[in-house]
């Protein structure tokens, strides 16, 4: 169920669904990417939540948990409302088109889910997050 794709020249990456064994380097990015980071409690939660559909992106390997985690995220589904409830890019990928490649994934996901709007919140600290979803469309509400 993953999906291919390559942003640079020769690197190519994966996108697989989120499970047991991502998770402590899931925890890992989260914690140098966020001031307020989701606990490791809570990612798991995420696993078990119906309604949670989350993902990584990994470099591409022979074996999965040999290739390193490039970023990750996901979003809720509620009735037609994908709500995105995070997204991280590991820092050594920052600012090479990943965040980007990553949010389309999960947008097209939810779409074909029945999803008729997707929604999120993001700090006004988070520059290079504003960014992003301004690119994609997201409008700043109060």
């Amino acid at each position: 169920m993953g999906r291919e794709g390559k942003i640079e020249k020769e690197l190519k990456f994966s996108i697989f669904p989120l499970d047991y064994n991502d998770l402590e380097e899931v925890v890992e990015i989260e914690s140098v990417s966020f001031p307020e980071p989701w606990s490791l409690a809570m990612f798991y939660h995420e696993l078990i939540l119906p309604f949670s559909h989350f993902y990584v992106m990994r470099e591409n390997s022979q074996e999965k948990k040999k290739s390193r985690m490039i970023a990750y995220g996901g979003f809720w589904m509620v009735k037609q409302e994908a709500h995105i409830t995070n997204l991280a890019v590991h820092p050594d990928y920052r600012n090479r088109g990943f965040g980007s490649e990553f949010l389309r994934f999960l947008l097209e996901k939810a779409n074909n889910l029945g999803a008729k709007v997707a929604t999120l919140e993001v700090r006004t600290s988070n520059k290079v997050g504003l960014k992003l979803y301004e690119k994609w469309g997201f409008r700043k509400t109060k």
